[in-house]
C-alpha cells in the first residue's frame, strides 16, 4: 500500500473531528440567532465579518477548490459560532465544561505517563492519544498555565488544589520529556504571566528588579532550548527563508487558505536548485507541510492583506482585554489568559492550531478571557427568521458535503487496504467511487495515482499525479510521476520530475538512483556518471539496508 497507515493517521482519512466541530458550531449558531443576539455594531464583529469575507474571496480566487481551503473556511465559521455561544453561557456551565476538559486532560496525562514507562522516556513516543509528541506537547501547553493558576491562586477546595498541583507537575515533566521547544517556551511564558499578575501590587522599585530578572531567565532558557536541537532550529530557518520566496511571488493575497502544503515543497526545490547551499542545510531539509510559524503561514496563505486583517483582529481583542477591569480578579480568567499566551507563543515556532484538541481548548479559553458584556441589541422576528433560514440552508449544504465525503473517504480507505491484498484492479472500483468527491484532495490523488503506477497503469497514474500536483507537494509524488513518464517513454518529463524530487529533499537517495537509471535508459551515460558520482560522495543522512544496496550498486557500476 502506497499510502502508509502512519501517514493516514497523521493527516486523517476520516475527518470526524472536523465534522464534530461543524455540527457543534452550526447548532451554536442557531442558538445564538434566537437566544443570544449578535452585536453587529461591535468593531470586533465587523472585523470578523470582513476577515470571513476575505477568506471566502481568497478561496474563490486562489483556492482552486482545494479541499483544505473548504475545510478551513467551514471550520472557521463553526469556531466563531462556538465561541459566541460559550461567551454567554452561565458560570456553572463554564465550570462544567472545564471539568470535562480537565478530565480528558488527566486521562491523556495517564496515557503519557504509561508511554514514558513503556519506552523508558523516549521523547518521540510520548504522544498520548495524538499522532506525535509535538502535537501532544502543544496540547499540554494549552492547559498547563491554567493548572498553575488554579494552584497558586488558592482555589477554595483543598482537594482541587492538590489535583491542580499534581496535574501541573505531571504535565510539566511530560512536556520536558517530549523536548518540544516551542510548547515549552509557550507554557513557560504562560506560567510566567500567571506569576507576574501580582506585580500590580508591588512597588515600582521592585518591579524594576523582578522584570529584568524574568527577561534574563527567559533569554537563558531560549538559548539552552536552541542548543538542545540546533539542527532542528537551523531547519526552521530554512523553512522561513523558502517561505519568503513564496511571499514575494504572492505578496498581496497569498497562495490561498490552508494551501501551504500544496505549494511549499515546490519552492523548496527551487531554493536548492537555483542557489548553492551547504550540505548541512540540504541534510536538514525534508518534506514540509507547515511553516512552523503562525505569522509566516498566515502571510504565505493570505498575503499582506490577510495578515493585516488578522493583526487588526488580535489588536482589537487586546484593547478589549486591557479595558476589562475584572480580567485579573478570577483564577480561571488569569489561567486562561496564560494559556492563550502559551499557545500563541508556541505558534511562532510550530503549528498548534492544526491539532483539533488544541483548537477546542483554545476556543474555551477565548470565551473565558473575552466574555461578552450585556448586549441590548435584540434581533427583530424578521431578522431572526432570515438569519435562521440562511444558517439552516448553509448547515444543510455542509451536512450534505460531510456525509458524501465520509462515504467517499470510506471508499478510499477500503481501496487502500484492498490494494494490498487483492491487487489494484479490484481496489480501482472503490477508488473510482471516491474520485468524484475527492478529486480536489491532493493526498487522495497521490495515493490513487501511485497505486496505479505500481500496477503499471501509467496513463491513469500520470493523469492522477498531475492533478495531485495542484493540491499537494511531496517528493514521492514526483518520483512516481517520473517513473510513469519513464515507462511511457517521455524521458524529458521524467527527468524534470526526478530533478524536482531530488532538490525538494536533497538527502533522499532513491530519486537520484531513479534519475541515474533514466539516463542509462535514455543513453545519456555522461549524465548518469555525473549523478552517480554525486550520489556516492553525498553523505547518507539515515543509513538503511536499502541505502546500502543502492550505493553498493552505484559503486559497482560506476567506479
Amino acid at each position: 500500500m502506497i499510502f502508509s497507515y502512519e501517514h493516514r493517521i497523521i493527516t486523517g482519512i476520516y475527518k470526524l473531528d472536523f465534522y464534530l466541530i461543524w455540527v457543534t458550531g452550526f447548532t451554536c449558531w442557531l442558538y445564538n440567532i434566537f437566544f443570544n443576539p449578535i452585536n453587529f455594531r461591535s468593531p470586533i464583529t465587523k472585523v470578523c465579518a470582513l476577515l470571513t469575507g476575505y477568506i471566502i474571496l481568497n478561496c474563490i480566487l486562489q483556492g482552486k477548490w482545494d479541499e483544505n481551503s473548504i475545510y478551513l473556511f467551514v471550520t472557521l465559521i463553526a469556531c466563531f459560532g462556538i465561541t459566541h455561544y460559550l461567551q454567554k453561557i452561565p458560570i456553572s456551565s463554564q465550570h462544567l465544561l472545564l471539568g470535562g476538559i480537565l478530565f480528558i486532560f488527566f486521562v491523556q496525562i495517564l496515557v503519557g505517563i504509561s508511554q514514558v514507562v513503556i519506552t523508558r522516556g523516549d521523547g518521540l513516543a510520548i504522544k498520548g492519544n495524538l499522532c506525535n509528541s509535538g502535537f501532544f506537547a502543544n496540547y499540554l501547553a494549552v492547559v498547563i498555565p491554567l493548572l498553575f493558576s488554579g494552584f497558586i491562586y488558592k482555589v477554595s477546595l483543598k482537594w482541587l488544589r492538590i489535583f491542580f498541583a499534581a496535574a501541573f507537575i505531571s504535565a510539566a515533566i511530560l512536556l520536558i520529556l517530549t523536548s518540544a521547544r516551542a510548547a515549552f517556551i509557550g507554557a513557560g511564558s504562560g506560567c510566567l504571566f500567571v506569576i507576574l499578575i501580582p506585580l500590580k501590587k508591588i512597588r515600582i522599585s521592585k518591579k524594576f528588579i523582578i522584570l529584568p530578572v524574568c527577561i534574563l531567565i527567559i533569554s537563558v532558557i531560549a538559548f539552552l532550548l536552541y542548543n538542545l536541537k540546533p539542527a532542528s532550529a537551523f531547519g526552521r530557518l530554512t523553512i522561513y527563508k523558502v517561505s519568503t520566496n513564496t511571499i514575494s511571488d504572492h505578496p498581496l493575497i497569498g497562495i490561498g487558505p490552508n494551501r501551504f502544503s500544496a505549494v511549499y515543497n515546490n519552492y523548496q526545490s527551487g531554493y536548492f536548485k537555483k542557489e548553492n547551499h551547504s550540505i548541512a542545510a540540504q541534510l536538514i531539509a525534508d518534506n514540509t507541510f507547515e511553516a512552523f510559524n503562525s505569522i509566516v503561514q498566515v502571510t504565505v496563505e493570505y498575503g499582506l492583506i490577510g495578515t493585516i486583517f488578522f493583526l487588526l483582529f488580535i489588536w482589537l481583542l487586546i484593547k478589549h482585554w486591557l479595558k476589562d477591569k475584572d480580567k485579573n480578579k478570577n483564577w480561571l480568567r488569569i489561567g486562561s489568559t496564560g494559556c492563550i499566551i502559551s499557545i500563541l507563543l508556541a505558534s511562532f515556532f510550530s503549528n498548534p492550531f492544526h491539532v483539533t484538541p488544541v483548537l477546542f481548548v483554545f476556543i474555551y479559553h477565548v470565551a473565558i478571557v473575552f466574555p461578552r458584556t450585556a448586549n441590548h441589541n435584540v434581533h427583530t422576528p424578521a431578522r431572526k427568521i432570515s438569519l435562521a433560514f440562511a444558517t439552516i440552508v448553509f448547515g444543510m449544504l455542509v451536512l450534505f458535503f460531510a456525509l458524501k465525503h465520509h462515504d467517499a473517504e470510506s471508499s478510499w480507505d477500503k481501496a487502500a487496504k484492498t490494494a494490498i491484498y487483492d491487487g489494484f484492479s479490484k481496489a480501482n472500483e472503490d477508488y473510482k467511487k471516491a474520485y468524484p468527491l475527492l478529486k480536489f484532495n491532493g493526498e487522495f490523488l497521490f495515493n490513487y495515482g501511485a497505486e496505479a503506477s505500481v500496477a503499471k497503469n501509467y496513463a491513469l497514474a500520470i493523469k492522477l499525479l498531475e492533478e495531485s500536483k495542484e493540491y499537494y507537494s511531496f517528493s514521492n509524488l514526483y518520483v512516481y510521476l517520473g517513473n510513469a513518464y519513464t515507462e511511457v517513454g517521455q524521458f524529458s518529463l521524467a527527468e524534470e520530475n526526478y530533478l524536482n524530487a531530488i532538490y525538494m529533499v536533497p538527502s533522499h537517495i532513491y530519486p537520484k538512483y531513479q534519475l541515474i537509471k533514466l539516463y542509462e535508459k535514455w543513453g545519456k551515460q555522461e549524465d548518469a556518471k555525473l549523478w552517480a558520482s554525486r550520489t556516492i560522495q553525498y553523505p547518507v543522512k539515515i543509513k538503511t539496508p536499502l541505502t546500502d544496496d543502492l550505493i553498493s550498486e552505484l559503486k559497482k557500476n560506476f567506479q
